[in-house]
């Protein structure tokens, strides 16, 4: 709610008011940049929030004006793992308040240097022992257009929906015990 609270805020005093998607496509784009740099700055005086408002901007106007037609051609698929690695590099972007460490994150991430199979191991560790939690959330983050099952008898209905529900549950409580049990992970956001 919060989140929506905010988009709503840059949304009625900042984006409409300098005429929103009314005006020619300049001024369109000039809108959208504004908007996403503001929400940078109000995440914090960094620039690294800078550069996070405009990452998201650049990527809005690539997504409207330049990739429209090509990206809703793609199959689901490909486009939720395509959001979720522009997600993901937005959380980089977000949290490296240090430049020089931004661009470092951002190499590792994509040049991987076979020269030196050692560290990669030593660097993935968490990741290669924790592979067994993390397929599953491979798997779990994959958009599955899966039909409920409907039987003829509500008792049976309601019985199925109960014990669907029981393994959101089972699953949610799982993961918030990795989540606390392993690191201390603070909430991001403490610090606004």
């Amino acid at each position: 709610r919060w989140h929506i609270s905010l988009s709503s805020f840059f949304k009625d005093y900042v984006y409409i008011p300098l005429g929103g998607s009314r005006v020619s496509k300049l001024k369109n784009i000039r809108n959208i940049l504004v908007v996403w740099v503001l929400t940078g700055i109000w995440h914090g005086a960094s620039w690294n929030f800078i550069i996070w408002g405009l990452y998201f901007g650049i990527i809005l106007l690539l997504e409207k004006f330049v990739l429209k037609d090509f990206i809703e051609k793609l199959p689901n698929m490909t486009k939720h793992i395509f959001t979720l690695i522009l997600v993901i590099i937005s959380w980089i972007i977000f949290y490296n308040t240090n430049i020089n460490n931004l661009l470092i994150c951002l190499k590792t991430m994509f040049i991987f240097k076979s020269s030196n199979i050692v560290k990669f191991f030593y660097d993935n560790a968490y990741l290669i022992f924790n592979f067994y939690i993390i397929i599953p959330a491979i798997i779990f983050c994959i958009p599955f257009n899966i039909k409920k099952l409907q039987f003829n008898n509500d008792i049976l209905n309601y019985i199925y929906n109960i014990f669907i529900d029981g393994i959101y549950m089972i699953l949610l409580l799982v993961s918030i015990a990795f989540i606390s049990g392993n690191s201390f992970n603070p909430f991001i956001y403490f610090r606004f």
